[in-house]
């Protein structure tokens, strides 16, 4: 029977039970803390040797057979343990895991000793050739939850029986789950296979199925062989000479599943969980309730993670492989190249080779204290003879040759085992420091060479050959390992496991665990996670998990008080540890945080910015502390003297002195009971902190446990916290009623897929589960960043190539299906050839109604072609001109005014973004409404952008989402739609204002109503969206994507130098509008810009008859029709195979050297025909003076590098966020 389980939720005080607990046993205790390794062997009664052959067998392949064996399953009831195991064919484990491989050849049952099945206690389930499908039988026992299932590695069974069909349920233990909550040592002795686990808990030895099947190989002399190879599970299940033995081997495997639960049960449940009063006596849990409440509902939960598995954009992947393959051949042919200043025969070297690069790079070495020379100054290498070389005096060349690689003797400062000069990644990156930063930061190898041309070519080189090695990482790590592991649905099913030391989840095949953060991840490899159509993904992560369970655990009030104070806790460690620090923040020259979304530029630098090193320092330091880290270990980390390490450990616990008493105690129990504890109770093994003797090996296994003694309870509380999480999001109703599921578990993030429509919901209800994960919170608030990830765009992108351009559909819950097309032709179609046959889209009218009203955006037929007349005049030749001589340049000095004061704060960090935006909204308040922005308050100009943008995504959210949906909200007033109202509420008052303005500045007053204001706004809204979009090509795309370039940063400023030296000069501020003709290569690179980020990303029509498209697409009337701009410009078919590089040369026609023209309906993103954007001459007139005058004067390095481009889903592509840059003169 099983125990009731005591609740740990609401009852417990989680602060008691990791603190008191863990380091006082209760006197009052009738469990043990630790229990011991010995065996009771009353339990092992019934137990048949593991060479019993004569044991009988059920042997079951039919219907009526199986018949039998449920009736006795049903009379045992349901309380009843049986063990399950199955047998499994067509899968190589090493290389793949269960999910959609394998077929279950046989399934074997045991439901203990005791238990008749009519021929004994053993079931073997026939599933191959004509017993094939018998399996099914047992569909219903498998499923059912009121038997209970025992299994070793639950997971690949459920999986492979998954595979059939049947969807395991019942899940009564799984003994390597169990194993590893009982004793975590067994990692380093012995491990938890149901060999290893045979051998030491039911004191038999289990043969290895090579052992008793294998055949030995045999010699040439004919003789056997000491090597042997295994036949197929199928010819073991099928040949005579096997069978029998077969049979056996698997009905043991169940038998020994069996025992090692009723062990492990009986391990478990004399181990002490919690003691806590109830009356006069005290209720006490022991881990057997522990395992039964927690570990065994989380390990159906991990399989059903593994089993949806994450979405993979595989088109991605691919293009990824064919850059990371490119970049790695570039790099390994400039290594080569410098390498060829030393060795003649460069081009042969193994840039591969350890050994080869230890000689490049460190001989002549001697080895002092072997006292030899370990690395001569000149060594032959035997190298593939890939060209044939045929040596003097030979007739044909050999397979093999030899070169000679002469060494630079560079002063090794890192060894291998062996003491050889170590060559690793870490070496090549110390060597090489980062030669590619401005200014440079050159790296040790530096100083080796006198010449310091010669010195920095090496840094580069080197720098390149660490290169190499991250890309080789990120090819065999993720980026084939995706592709190759992807299903039919293009979904990846790695295998979580609870096998580490402190509970933390691993996963393999693929290790998803292991991706590489976001400052090293140069290929974006987390791009390449998406959703499905239709589908979002809510990626939750905890803020600084660890820290604040440090705070909580130990009680330490200064940091209990930092995390409520808010704001970067290293940043607040730099200030502890730094005087000048402090006193910086203190006297205004530093800021601890900052806001940037207000759009006000910081008074004075972040704290981060201004004081990088020290702020690193910090977060060293407490992440240090938190991992048990001495002064030894931390020296080594800052470079410093022991002494030196030991005063900054001493800062740091000067105000935190609950943290070094908490981690006294703590070794103290480790070293008194060999054991430590985790938030929930969980036990970790640490024999090695009670060893006694001063041997140095014992010194070393000592300091090891008693630094696990600290970190354990921090990283086990922070896998407890995300465990609890886990199965909060996994067994939430709602959650599960509007359909989202955890698709994956990354660290300390949590990542859940479900539809876009209830994406709002869904991820407030994640953040609120994850804040709060046990009902009586911790000292500390747990805070959750949960961010969505969908790609809208990109996945239209992969669907369109999938497609090869052909027209595909889209279906939305509660609309009709949309038609996506992508080829020049379609666009010609739609936009010109069969014009009148499309209108506006009603969907978008409707939901756009209260942002445009009837503006030009939102209408069509003749009260679009009168609003379009209107608009018109703003755009003439004639205004265009005056607003390029006049407007722009006066506008475009009152900006440059604020980047000089930028560039004189060194270490300011500013919004280029919010820079951008307000000088496009003066431009445009002076040529439509004819007035100045001075005089108006900037933060309230800052607020209505703000609003107007966000009312712009939330026309695309209502699109996206069942009309009846929004328009309920709408009515209540409640969500997205209250924010709208509040927002347009905001804009019509400062376009109103605007408009009041500009009739009082033309003395041109009329007061008869508000209805021409209303027009007049809704006219110059849509006007001003159109404009700005393509304006904001300056900002959305240019600056942060590509003029992080140097090569084309370079190219314009040469350009900018040949064709107009007196602006680069600094004689002229401003170019004119007739100087900008010249600069061809800028209008190029804008162009290329403009292609690849279209500010458009994507627009639509509805077919207001029935029509047949030139591709031969039959449209009924009503038929929606999106045409994807942000596609076109990546499709291949389109643009050739270099579609989705940054190529400003194609614009160029290399003969006259002039931009080629190209037809709208390819270059997509002004539109085309009679739609074709009004203010398209007028915005790339003005991008080009503006960054013509920028670019020749100042320097921008955003604050995040590499930059994360993401866009936010509106009706123009932006940036979703800041962009954050530091502002340096040009000399």
């Amino acid at each position: 029977m099983l125990r009731s389980s005591w609740r740990l939720r609401g009852s417990l005080s989680l602060r008691y039970l990791s603190t008191t607990t863990a380091f006082t046993p209760s006197p009052r205790r009738q469990l043990q803390y630790v229990t011991s390794d010995t065996i009771d062997r009353r339990l092992l009664q019934g137990l048949t040797s593991a060479d019993d052959d004569t044991r009988p067998v059920n042997l079951i392949q039919d219907e009526e057979s199986a018949r039998r064996i449920l009736q006795k399953i049903e009379e045992l009831g349901p309380n009843h343990f049986h063990a399950c195991d199955t047998e499994v064919a067509q899968i190589d484990v090493k290389a793949v895991g269960p999910v959609g491989n394998g077929v279950v050849t046989c399934l074997s049952l045991y439901s203990g000793p005791d238990v008749d099945y009519g021929n004994g206690p053993y079931v073997w389930v026939d599933n191959l050739d004509s017993a094939e499908g018998t399996l099914q039988y047992f569909k219903e026992f498998l499923e059912s939850k009121n038997y209970l299932k025992v299994w070793h590695n639950y997971s690949f069974d459920r999986h492979v029986l998954y595979n059939h069909g049947i969807n395991v349920q019942g899940l009564g233990g799984d003994t390597m789950h169990m194993a590893r909550l009982w004793n975590t040592a067994r990692f380093q002795n012995g491990g938890y296979s149901l060999e290893s686990l045979t051998a030491d808990l039911l004191l038999q030895r289990k043969k290895p199925m090579k052992e008793l099947f294998g055949i030995p190989k045999l010699k040439k002399d004919g003789s056997k062989g000491k090597e042997r190879i295994m036949p197929t599970v199928e010819e073991l299940q099928r040949f005579p000479e096997f069978r029998k033995r077969w049979i056996r081997y698997s009905v043991y495997d169940a038998e020994s599943t069996w025992f090692l639960h009723r062990v492990l049960q009986d391990k478990l449940d004399q181990t002490f969980w919690f003691e806590k009063p109830n009356g006069d006596e005290s209720q006490v849990g022991s881990m057997y309730d522990f395992y039964r409440q927690y570990i065994v509902p989380f390990g159906e939960c991990l399989t059903d993670i593994e089993r949806k598995g994450m979405h993979v954009d595989l088109e991605y992947l691919a293009g990824v492989e064919k850059q990371a393959l490119e970049d790695r051949a570039r790099l390994e042919k400039l290594v080569l190249l410098w390498a060829s200043r030393y060795c003649e025969e460069s081009e042969r070297i193994n840039l591969y080779s350890a050994a080869q690069k230890q000689q490049l790079l460190f001989a002549p070495y001697f080895n002092e204290k072997k006292n030899k020379q370990v690395l001569p100054a000149e060594r032959l290498f035997e190298v593939e003879n890939t060209e044939g070389f045929i040596e003097e005096g030979k007739q044909k060349a050999k397979k093999k040759r030899n070169i000679i690689i002469r060494g630079l003797g560079i002063p090794p400062t890192h060894f291998t085992a062996s003491g050889l000069p170590a060559a690793s990644a870490e070496v090549l990156k110390e060597l090489a420091g980062n030669p590619e930063t401005d200014p440079p930061q050159y790296g040790r190898a530096y100083g080796h060479f006198e010449d310091k041309e010669e010195g920095a070519a090496a840094c580069v080189a080197l720098k390149a050959l660490f290169d190499i090695s991250s890309i080789n990482t990120m090819l065999n790590n993720f980026i084939l390992p995706l592709q190759e592991l992807a299903d039919s649905n293009s979904r990846v099913h790695c295998s979580l496991n609870l096998n580490t030391d402190t509970g933390r989840l691993s996963s393999r095949k693929p290790n998803l665990q292991n991706q590489p953060a976001m400052g090293k991840d140069r290929y974006k490899i987390r791009d390449a996670f998406t959703a499905p159509p239709g589908k979002k993904l809510i990626v939750a992560d905890y803020s600084q998990l660890e820290l604040r369970l440090m705070a909580h655990i130990t009680q330490c009030k200064a940091m209990i008080e930092a995390f409520k104070a808010g704001g970067d806790f290293h940043s607040r460690t730099a200030m502890g540890m730094y005087p000048y620090v402090a006193k910086a923040v203190e006297n205004g020259e530093a800021l601890l945080e900052w806001d940037h979304t207000t759009g006000k530029e910081p008074p004075a630098p972040l704290l981060k910015d201004k004081y990088g090193d020290e702020r690193k320092n910090a977060k060293v330091l407490n992440f240090s502390i938190a991992y048990g880290k001495t002064a030894f270990g931390l020296a080594k980390d800052f470079n410093v003297s022991r002494k030196e390490a030991a005063d900054t450990l001493e800062k740091w616990y000067s105000d935190r002195g609950e943290v070094r008493e908490w981690q006294k105690k703590a070794i103290e129990t480790a070293r008194t009971y060999g054991y430590t504890r985790t938030l929930l109770g969980r036990y970790r093994r640490l024999p090695d902190a009670m060893l006694k003797d001063d041997s140095m090996a014992s010194k070393k296994a000592r300091g090891h446990a008693e630094r696990a003694a600290i970190n354990t309870p921090i990283q086990g509380a922070a896998a407890d916290v995300v465990m609890q999480a886990m199965l909060q999001v996994h067994q939430n109703p709602r959650l599960r009623e509007l359909g989202w599921e955890m698709v994956s578990q990354i660290h300390d993030e949590i990542i859940v897929e479900g539809p876009e429509e209830s994406v709002d919901e869904a991820m407030k209800l994640v953040v609120h589960l994850m804040e709060n994960p046990f009902q009586k919170p911790l000292s500390v608030a747990l805070e959750v960043d949960a961010k969505l990830s969908g790609r809208f765009h990109d996945w239209a992108l992969s669907n369109c190539r999938k497609y090869n351009g052909k027209p595909w559909c889209m279906h939305i819950l509660g609309k009709a299906p949309t038609v996506f097309v992508c080829t020049p032709e379609a666009f010609e179609d739609v936009q010109k050839t069969q014009y009148d046959a499309f209108g506006k889209n009603p969907l978008f009218v409707e939901a756009a109604a209260d942002v445009l009203g009837q503006g030009v955006f939102a209408i069509s037929g003749p009260l679009w072609h009168r609003q379009r007349k209107t608009a018109s005049r703003l755009f003439t030749a004639q205004m265009i001109q005056h607003n390029m001589d006049v407007v722009v340049p006066e506008k475009c000095i009152r900006l440059m005014k604020r980047l000089n004061l930028a560039a004189e704060r060194k270490n300011t960090v500013v919004s280029l973004k919010w820079m951008l935006d307000l000088f496009t909204m003066d431009v445009f308040c002076k040529v439509g409404f004819g007035i100045r922005m001075q005089g108006i308050e900037r933060q309230k100009i800052i607020n209505m952008l703000e609003a107007l943008q966000r009312s712009s995504a939330r026309i695309v959210g209502r699109i996206l989402e069942p009309s009846w949906c929004w328009m309920l909200r709408r009515y209540l007033n409640i969500g997205a739609e209250r924010q709208l109202a509040t927002d347009m509420k905001r804009v019509n008052g400062m376009l109103y204002g605007f408009i009041e303005r500009s009739i009082q500045d033309k003395a041109k007053r009329d007061r008869n109503g508000a209805n021409g204001n209303t027009k007049c706004r809704m006219d110059l809204i849509s006007l001003y969206l159109e404009q700005h979009a393509v304006d904001n090509g300056k900002d959305a795309s240019f600056y942060p994507k590509k003029l992080r370039d140097f090569l084309v940063l370079e190219k314009v400023r040469m350009e900018i130098q040949e064709k107009l030296p007196d602006l680069a000069s600094g004689k002229e501020q401003v170019p004119s509008l007739d100087d900008t003709h010249q600069l061809v290569y800028l209008e190029a690179a804008i162009k290329e810009t403009l292609r690849l980020f279209p500010v458009a990303p994507i627009s639509g029509r509805t077919a207001v008859r029935d029509v047949t498209m030139s591709n031969g697409v039959f449209l009924v009337k009503g038929t929606s029709v999106h045409m994807p701009h942000y596609t076109m410009g990546r499709m291949k078919s389109v643009w050739g195979p270099d579609a989705e590089e940054f190529k400003p040369e194609r614009w160029i026609d290399p003969a006259t050297g002039k931009i080629v023209a190209v037809s709208a309906f390819k270059f997509s993103a002004f539109y085309g025909g009679p739609h074709a954007c009004l203010g398209m001459k007028f915005a790339m007139s003005e991008i080009k003076i503006t960054l013509a005058a920028l670019l020749s004067r100042y320097n921008f390095k955003t604050s995040k590098d590499p930059f994360d481009y993401t866009y936010r889903m509106a009706l123009s592509l932006r940036i979703d966020g800041g962009l954050d840059v530091a502002v340096t003169r040009l000399e």
